[in-house]
């Protein structure tokens, strides 16, 4: 086997409607990014921790939100609502830290919550 290194990671702009989240509290959706390899492969993970059954996205990235009071992300890469907010959040993906490559790319979405009637 010849180790390949990581040499990009692209956060795809599949959460919700157009990048906005909506729906009631609790109103999920999965984070879905593309790494790619110095031998021109390239591997798709995310879409939650049933994406394939073979690597975990909690394996190989790291989830965070700017604001997780609003959308928050689980190790999986779960997006989940939680309220309303006045400007987008940054959703971001992080090859893992003991990978030898630091890779990172974000996602801007905003969050519209329903009123609960």
């Amino acid at each position: 086997d010849t180790p390949t290194a990581m040499t990009f990671l692209t956060v795809a702009s599949n959460i919700g409607t157009y990048s906005t989240l909506s729906g009631l509290a609790g109103t999920t959706d999965d984070m879905e990014a593309t790494v790619g390899f110095d031998d021109g492969s390239t591997l798709t993970v995310g879409l939650g921790a049933t994406s394939n059954g073979w690597l975990s996205p909690s394996e190989l990235l790291t989830f965070s939100s700017s604001v997780p009071s609003v959308l928050s992300v689980d190790s999986e890469g779960t997006v989940t609502l939680h309220s309303n907010y006045y400007d987008a959040v940054e959703l971001v993906a992080t090859v893992c830290e003991d990978s030898t490559s630091a890779l990172t790319d974000s996602l801007d979405v905003y969050a519209n919550l329903y009123p609960d009637t």
